[in-house]
């Protein structure tokens, strides 16, 4: 069954317990949970405690995070990896290489994977990106980055063409 608010649909098979004398205690239950193969984020932010928290935060909610300090390390880290990568999250400007770029270049070789922007600069340096609904302004919350991650998911799903 899926559960639109999971990383990755579940299956919960519920047992009774029984107590010594052999009686069913109908509140006591055992819950097994098997589910898919978590979903993979790449985090992509030059400041190391952004990338720290959001990697804790996001594990804990289910993800398998992969995290970058820069767009050329991010191609590296993916060039070595060689496993499926379901959504890149990348600071829009970084050294070396900016948000935008590493998406057009993963774009290409992974065009399967959707892409969630964010900056805490103003407007007229992240241009038309605010203006997407896969873009998260900084400072944000872990409640909210969670929530917005599980948007561009789901909309991925719903529209794969929305990349």
């Amino acid at each position: 069954m899926a559960n639109r608010l999971m990383p990755s649909p579940n299956l919960v098979l519920v047992v009774p317990c029984f107590n010594e004398e052999g009686r069913l205690h109908p509140e006591a239950f055992l819950g097994f949970v098997a589910s898919r193969p978590a979903v993979r984020l790449l985090f992509v932010d030059d400041e190391e405690a952004i990338r720290q928290l959001a990697k804790r935060a996001l594990s804990a909610k289910g993800y398998q995070v992969l995290t970058a300090e820069s767009g050329t390390d991010a191609l590296r880290l993916l060039e070595d990896y060689g496993g499926t990568v379901d959504l890149l999250i990348s600071d829009v400007v970084m050294p070396e290489m900016r948000g935008p770029e590493l998406a057009e270049r993963l774009s290409k070789s992974r065009p399967e994977i959707a892409v969630l922007f964010t900056s805490g600069f103003l407007f007229d340096t992240v241009g038309a990106l605010e203006e997407t609904t896969r873009f998260l302004r900084k400072p944000y919350s872990i409640a909210e980055l969670a929530r917005k991650v599980r948007e561009v998911l789901e909309d991925n799903d719903r529209n794969p063409m929305a990349r």
